[in-house]
């Protein structure tokens, strides 16, 4: 009998355990009787990339900011987060208006701030527009 622990390194997160017919079933410790050859794949994601992009438009100037303080675009514009982190933009102008959010998940966002579980490698713009 073998007892196998799923550990993740920084930002990432262990799944779980494959075949599912070994009967190692959630991220819990896996026991297995070695009485033949076996596979056994440990799951791991992440860590997952957040990118925003800042787009200023006709003079406009502004920054987008992460709740956590890690992200202060266009400063610094990318981090890495542990699968489902709650990440909360803020984008705010000083010359002009904030327009919009583009890119999954803030696309449909009608307000200045996107807050959203981060599930994946995701990219999301931000444009700011200035009076003409």
């Amino acid at each position: 009998m073998v007892t196998l622990t799923g550990k993740p390194s920084d930002l990432s997160t262990f799944l779980g355990w494959k075949p599912a017919s070994l009967g190692c079933e959630g991220t819990d410790p896996c026991q297995v009787t070695i009485d033949k050859k076996k596979s056994i794949k440990a799951i791991f994601q992440g860590p997952n990339k957040l990118k925003v992009v800042t787009i200023f438009k006709n003079g406009a100037t502004g920054t987008v900011t992460s709740g956590d303080t890690f992200i202060n675009c266009p400063t610094d514009c990318e981090e890495s987060y542990r699968l489902s982190s709650s990440v909360s933009l803020t984008a705010t102008p000083t010359q002009g208006t904030f327009l919009k959010w583009t890119g999954t998940p803030c696309k449909d966002e009608p307000t200045n701030v996107c807050t959203f579980n981060i599930d994946k490698n995701s990219t999301v713009k931000a444009i700011f527009e200035g009076t003409p």
